[in-house]
Protein backbone atom coordinates (compact mmCIF):
# COMPACT_ATOMS: atom_id res chain seq x y z
CA UNK A 1 0.00 0.00 0.00
CA UNK A 2 0.99 3.60 -0.46
CA UNK A 3 2.95 5.34 2.27
CA UNK A 4 1.00 7.62 4.60
CA UNK A 5 3.26 10.55 3.71
CA UNK A 6 5.23 11.50 0.62
CA UNK A 7 8.40 9.47 0.34
CA UNK A 8 11.36 9.89 -1.95
CA UNK A 9 12.57 6.98 -4.03
CA UNK A 10 15.86 7.06 -2.13
CA UNK A 11 14.04 6.94 1.23
CA UNK A 12 11.93 4.01 0.02
CA UNK A 13 15.08 2.04 -0.92
CA UNK A 14 16.61 2.82 2.48
CA UNK A 15 13.49 1.70 4.35
CA UNK A 16 13.12 -1.54 2.37
CA UNK A 17 16.81 -2.33 2.94
CA UNK A 18 16.42 -1.69 6.69
CA UNK A 19 13.27 -3.82 6.80
CA UNK A 20 15.07 -6.72 5.09
CA UNK A 21 17.95 -6.41 7.58
CA UNK A 22 15.43 -6.60 10.46
CA UNK A 23 13.75 -9.67 8.94
CA UNK A 24 17.07 -11.51 8.55
CA UNK A 25 17.93 -10.72 12.18
CA UNK A 26 14.49 -11.72 13.46
CA UNK A 27 14.59 -14.99 11.46
CA UNK A 28 18.27 -15.96 11.47
CA UNK A 29 17.75 -19.49 10.09
CA UNK A 30 19.26 -19.46 6.59
CA UNK A 31 16.77 -22.10 5.42
CA UNK A 32 13.88 -19.69 6.15
CA UNK A 33 13.01 -17.85 2.90
CA UNK A 34 12.02 -14.18 2.90
CA UNK A 35 9.88 -12.93 0.02
CA UNK A 36 9.07 -9.34 -0.88
CA UNK A 37 6.27 -8.65 -3.34
CA UNK A 38 5.97 -5.89 -5.89
CA UNK A 39 3.08 -3.55 -5.23
CA UNK A 40 -0.18 -4.01 -7.09
CA UNK A 41 -1.15 -0.36 -6.61
CA UNK A 42 -1.90 1.54 -9.77
CA UNK A 43 1.21 3.29 -11.11
CA UNK A 44 -1.03 6.00 -12.53
CA UNK A 45 -2.74 6.71 -9.22
CA UNK A 46 0.29 6.91 -6.97
CA UNK A 47 0.72 10.28 -5.30
CA UNK A 48 3.10 9.53 -2.44
CA UNK A 49 6.30 8.72 -4.34
CA UNK A 50 8.42 11.81 -4.95
CA UNK A 51 11.70 12.90 -6.44
CA UNK A 52 12.81 15.54 -3.99
CA UNK A 53 9.77 17.82 -3.72
CA UNK A 54 8.50 16.97 -7.22
CA UNK A 55 6.28 13.95 -7.88
CA UNK A 56 7.87 11.26 -10.01
CA UNK A 57 6.82 11.26 -13.66
CA UNK A 58 3.73 9.16 -14.43
CA UNK A 59 4.55 5.91 -16.21
CA UNK A 60 3.03 2.44 -16.49
CA UNK A 61 5.65 1.25 -13.94
CA UNK A 62 5.00 1.95 -10.27
CA UNK A 63 8.04 3.78 -8.84
CA UNK A 64 8.22 1.39 -5.87
CA UNK A 65 8.38 -1.58 -8.24
CA UNK A 66 11.15 0.07 -10.24
CA UNK A 67 13.09 0.56 -7.01
CA UNK A 68 12.54 -3.05 -5.91
CA UNK A 69 13.62 -4.43 -9.28
CA UNK A 70 16.80 -2.34 -9.22
CA UNK A 71 17.53 -3.47 -5.65
CA UNK A 72 17.15 -7.13 -6.62
CA UNK A 73 18.95 -6.81 -9.95
CA UNK A 74 22.17 -7.52 -8.09
CA UNK A 75 21.33 -10.40 -5.71
CA UNK A 76 24.59 -9.68 -3.86
CA UNK A 77 22.70 -6.84 -2.14
CA UNK A 78 20.84 -9.38 0.02
CA UNK A 79 21.27 -12.91 1.37
CA UNK A 80 20.27 -15.60 -1.13
CA UNK A 81 17.12 -16.45 0.84
CA UNK A 82 15.70 -12.94 0.28
CA UNK A 83 13.78 -12.90 -2.98
CA UNK A 84 11.40 -10.71 -4.94
CA UNK A 85 8.05 -11.99 -6.19
CA UNK A 86 7.44 -9.81 -9.23
CA UNK A 87 3.71 -9.51 -9.88
CA UNK A 88 3.91 -6.60 -12.30
CA UNK A 89 2.77 -8.90 -15.12
CA UNK A 90 -0.59 -8.94 -13.31
CA UNK A 91 -0.79 -5.37 -12.09
CA UNK A 92 0.66 -3.39 -15.01
CA UNK A 93 -2.08 -4.12 -17.53
CA UNK A 94 -4.81 -3.55 -14.96
CA UNK A 95 -3.67 -0.15 -13.69
CA UNK A 96 -5.45 -0.87 -10.42
CA UNK A 97 -8.48 -2.68 -11.85
CA UNK A 98 -9.62 -6.24 -11.06
CA UNK A 99 -7.78 -6.32 -7.74
CA UNK A 100 -9.67 -9.39 -6.52
CA UNK A 101 -8.60 -11.49 -9.52
CA UNK A 102 -5.02 -10.20 -9.14
CA UNK A 103 -4.98 -11.23 -5.47
CA UNK A 104 -6.23 -14.72 -6.35
CA UNK A 105 -3.42 -15.25 -8.87
CA UNK A 106 -0.84 -13.97 -6.36
CA UNK A 107 -2.26 -16.33 -3.72
CA UNK A 108 -1.89 -19.22 -6.17
CA UNK A 109 1.74 -18.24 -6.86
CA UNK A 110 2.42 -18.16 -3.11
CA UNK A 111 0.83 -21.61 -2.75
CA UNK A 112 3.15 -22.96 -5.46
CA UNK A 113 6.40 -21.56 -4.07
CA UNK A 114 5.53 -22.55 -0.48
CA UNK A 115 4.90 -26.08 -1.76
CA UNK A 116 8.26 -26.08 -3.57
CA UNK A 117 10.01 -24.84 -0.41
CA UNK A 118 8.44 -27.58 1.70
CA UNK A 119 9.46 -30.13 -0.96
CA UNK A 120 13.05 -28.82 -0.79
CA UNK A 121 13.05 -29.07 3.03
CA UNK A 122 11.73 -32.64 2.87
CA UNK A 123 14.33 -33.65 0.26
CA UNK A 124 17.10 -32.33 2.53
CA UNK A 125 15.72 -34.32 5.48
CA UNK A 126 14.18 -31.34 7.29
CA UNK A 127 10.80 -32.00 8.95
CA UNK A 128 8.85 -29.76 11.32
CA UNK A 129 7.37 -31.62 14.27
CA UNK A 130 5.47 -30.60 17.39
CA UNK A 131 8.56 -31.24 19.50
CA UNK A 132 10.88 -29.29 17.21
CA UNK A 133 12.66 -29.33 13.88
CA UNK A 134 14.29 -32.50 12.62
CA UNK A 135 17.20 -31.92 10.22
CA UNK A 136 18.45 -35.28 9.01
CA UNK A 137 18.87 -37.31 12.19
CA UNK A 138 19.33 -34.29 14.50
CA UNK A 139 16.37 -32.89 16.47
CA UNK A 140 16.41 -29.17 17.28
CA UNK A 141 13.99 -27.93 19.95
CA UNK A 142 11.45 -25.29 18.98
CA UNK A 143 12.62 -21.71 19.32
CA UNK A 144 11.33 -19.88 22.33
CA UNK A 145 8.98 -17.20 21.04
CA UNK A 146 10.40 -13.82 21.89
CA UNK A 147 9.42 -10.38 20.62
CA UNK A 148 11.84 -8.75 18.19
CA UNK A 149 13.22 -5.72 20.00
CA UNK A 150 15.59 -4.08 17.48
CA UNK A 151 13.05 -2.15 15.36
CA UNK A 152 14.64 1.14 16.40
CA UNK A 153 18.06 0.07 15.07
CA UNK A 154 18.94 1.11 11.50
Amino acid sequence: HEAAENMSWHMYVQQVTTFIRHLTKAFPDDSFPIWLFTTTESPVGTTKCTQGKRPLPRTSNHPCNLALKLMFENQANFPERVRLLDNTDLSLPQLGENKEATRMVIAHRIFVFVGKQVEEWRRSGQVGMISGLKRGDKMEPNFKLMPYEDWDQP
